[in-house]
């Protein structure tokens, strides 16, 4: 039994020479050592089960409309979409960002929230374990 490739298509158009190069000539070379399997993505597969565009939903609001009509007319390529998704990270992050470089130029103000944050956890901690002990029978030991 042969060795199998699965790969996808996107139709967008007449085929042209860059298609040779991208991907039909690669294709031929292993055709007689792989059985392949060809998807052709059809315009429903592109919008509803890409995660680009999932991520779209939740990061490009305004511009989500005019990127579906994009990528269903197939006026939209997989670049120009993770492009402009990446802008949005991008811009989503940044106060974030800015967040962060706040605290790192206050290192001992770091060290003290954190000093905090591990006291109330280690009493929240010794509070649930207790029950834990109790609830499975062994708080024998304690007082």
């Amino acid at each position: 039994m042969k060795k199998r490739i699965l790969t996808g298509d996107r139709p967008t158009g007449p085929l042209h020479i860059g298609h040779y190069f991208g991907a039909l000539q690669s294709r031929v070379a292993l055709q007689d050592e792989y059985d392949t399997f060809v998807i052709i993505a059809d315009v429903q597969a592109l919008t509803d089960n890409c995660v680009v565009y999932f991520y779209h939903t939740m990061l490009s609001i305004v511009e989500l409309e005019e990127i579906n009509k994009e990528c269903r007319k197939g006026d939209r390529g997989c670049v120009q979409c993770k492009k402009q998704l990446s802008k949005n990270v991008i811009r989503m992050l940044a106060p974030i960002r800015e967040k962060r470089e706040s605290y790192q130029k206050k290192p001992k103000m770091v060290e003290g929230i954190l000093y905090e944050g591990t006291k109330k956890a280690r009493e929240a901690a010794k509070k649930t374990m207790a029950k834990v002990r109790k609830k499975i029978c062994l708080d024998y030991f304690d007082e």
